[in-house]
C-alpha cells in the first residue's frame, strides 16, 4: 500500500482584512503577521495528519472578495474545501461569508460544499459585532464545522484546518450506505440539469440507461470556437459503476483543434483526473469544460501538434480552430 501524502487544495476566502493571511501564515510558518498588505493571490503547502494518514494540503490565500467579486473558476471547481473567513468585529464580514459560499455554490451547482466558518480576531473582543451564537448557528444552518480563532495569539488556528480536513474526508468517503444510493444520486442530478440548464450546456440523459449522457455545448463568445456563428459542439458522458467516488467519462464526439483535446475526443482535465472529488456534480465537469474552450492551455497538452501550434503561431492556431469549427461545429 502507497505511503505517498494524499493531496488536498482549500482555498481561504473572506472580505477585505478579516485576517485570511494572517491564518494561513500562522499555520504554515508559525508566526504572526501584524501590518496589512492587501493580497493578489499566494500558495501555500504543509503536510496535516489526520487518522494516521498525511495529507499534503495547498492552501491558497486569495485576494478579499466583495458582493461585485466574480469568483474564480479555480477557486471553486478544483476546491476540495473552503475556510470562510470573517472578523468577529466586523458584521459586514460576516454577511459576506454568505455571499461568497452562494458564489460557490452557483458556480458548481452543488447544494452544499466541504467547508468551515472561521470567526477571526477573537482578541478583539471588546469591538466583537458578530456574536459566538451567530457563527454556531450559521454553521449549524450549513451542517459545517465553526471555530474562532486569532491569529496574533494562535489560537484554534490549527483547528481550522483539522476539522476542514475532517469534513472533506467524510464528503470524500460517506458510509457504505450511501454509496448505495449512487442512482439517486444520478437522477437528483439529472433532474436539477434539466430544471435549471447551465448557459450554452444542454445534457440529456438516454431512456434505456440514465448512466449515458448526450451533451451539447456552445462554442463560448468571443472564443476560438465561436466562429461566425457559433459552434455547436457534441459530447458523450458516462458515469461509471463508482460515480461519483470516480469522476465521470467525457469525450467530444465533434471534431475540434484544441491542445488539450486530442483526435479522439479525450480531455485533458484535472477534474477528470487527480482532482475529482465525490462532492463535484455533472453540472460542473461540463461548466469546466465550456471553460476549458474560453481558455486552451497549450502548456498542459493532449494534442502535442496543435499545442505546438499553438504556441508558435497563436493567430494562426486560432485561425485554425475557426476553420474546423466552420467544418465540423456547424448544422452536426
Amino acid at each position: 500500500m502507497s505511503n505517498q501524502a494524499k493531496a488536498r487544495r482549500i482555498a481561504v476566502l473572506g472580505t477585505r482584512a478579516v485576517g485570511k493571511s494572517s491564518l494561513v501564515i500562522q499555520f504554515c510558518e508559525n508566526h504572526f503577521v501584524d501590518s496589512y498588505y492587501p493580497t493578489i493571490e499566494n500558495t501555500f503547502t504543509k503536510t496535516i495528519k489526520y487518522r494516521g494518514l498525511e495529507y499534503k494540503v495547498e492552501i491558497m490565500d486569495t485576494a478579499g472578495q466583495d458582493e461585485y467579486s466574480i469568483l474564480s473558476s479555480h477557486h471553486a471547481s478544483s476546491m476540495n474545501g473552503y475556510v470562510l473567513v470573517y472578523s468577529i468585529s466586523s458584521k459586514s464580514s460576516f454577511d459576506m461569508i454568505k455571499i461568497i459560499r452562494d458564489k460557490i455554490l452557483d458556480f458548481t451547482g452543488l447544494e452544499t460544499v466541504p467547508c468551515v466558518i472561521v470567526g477571526n480576531k477573537s482578541d478583539l473582543n471588546i469591538q466583537r459585532q458578530v456574536t459566538t451564537q451567530e457563527g454556531l448557528d450559521l454553521a449549524q444552518s450549513w451542517n459545517c464545522p465553526f471555530v474562532e480563532t486569532s491569529a496574533k495569539h494562535d489560537e484554534n488556528v490549527s483547528k481550522i484546518f483539522d476539522s476542514l480536513i475532517a469534513t472533506i474526508e467524510k464528503a470524500n468517503n460517506p458510509p457504505p450506505e450511501e454509496k448505495g444510493g449512487c442512482v439517486c444520486i444520478i437522477i437528483k442530478e439529472t433532474e436539477r440539469l434539466l430544471a435549471d440548464p447551465a448557459p450554452g450546456i444542454s445534457a440529456t440523459p438516454h431512456e434505456e440507461n440514465l448512466r449515458y449522457f448526450d451533451v451539447i455545448i456552445a462554442g463560448p463568445d468571443q472564443s476560438p470556437f465561436e466562429g461566425k456563428a457559433r459552434g455547436i459542439f457534441h459530447l458523450e458522458l458516462f458515469l461509471p459503476e463508482d460515480y461519483p467516488m470516480g469522476p465521470p467519462k467525457v469525450r467530444f464526439l465533434t471534431k475540434i483543434y484544441h491542445p488539450n483535446i486530442d483526435k479522439l475526443g479525450r480531455i485533458c482535465l484535472d477534474i477528470l483526473k487527480d482532482k475529482w472529488s465525490p462532492a463535484l456534480q455533472i453540472r460542473t465537469v461540463l461548466l469546466s469544460i465550456q471553460a476549458l474552450l474560453s481558455a486552451p492551455n497549450p502548456d498542459d497538452p493532449l494534442a502535442n501538434d496543435v499545442a505546438s501550434h499553438w504556441k508558435e503561431d497563436e493567430k494562426g492556431a486560432i485561425e485554425q480552430a475557426h476553420q474546423w469549427t466552420r467544418m465540423y461545429a456547424h448544422n452536426n
